[in-house]
């Protein structure tokens, strides 16, 4: 039997995150320009939550305003799903699916982020493993 896939082998490394006192629309921006879907919160260099386009359509909704008008600390998920570099993928998806989250920030031993992995990963290495 194979060893088991880490999430290490399978996560984004050095994800892009914006700080909690950010604009949403600098947020937006970022997603838009590189593609992606959850940004990792920080501040003063620690990992406070994750921002998702959906937290930020939500936030927008709710309130009623401009982008420009609400910070990233107003729309996030302080509530966060992290794994270890060590921890085993399928342990990671499951838990994934169970929570109905749409992805896990991966935190080296000193508690530093170091990766992010998403449904969209999870549904590559799906596709990848039924294909082999």
């Amino acid at each position: 039997m194979a060893p088991q896939k880490t999430i290490s082998s399978v996560m984004t490394a050095s994800p892009h995150t914006i700080g909690q006192e950010q604009p949403l629309s600098t947020a937006q921006e970022m997603m838009r320009t590189n593609s992606i879907r959850h940004l990792p919160v920080k501040h003063g260099g620690q990992l406070v939550g994750v921002l998702s386009d959906r937290d930020i359509e939500f936030a927008l909704r709710m309130e009623k305003t401009s982008p420009e008008s609400l910070k990233v600390e107003d729309a996030l998920t302080s509530s966060v799903y992290t794994v270890s570099e060590k921890t085993p993928l399928g342990k990671v998806a499951t838990e994934m699916g169970e929570r109905r989250i749409g992805c896990a920030l991966i935190i080296d031993e000193r508690e530093r982020l170091v990766g992010i992995f998403t449904a969209v990963d999870a549904c590559i290495e799906l596709g990848e493993l039924l294909a082999s």
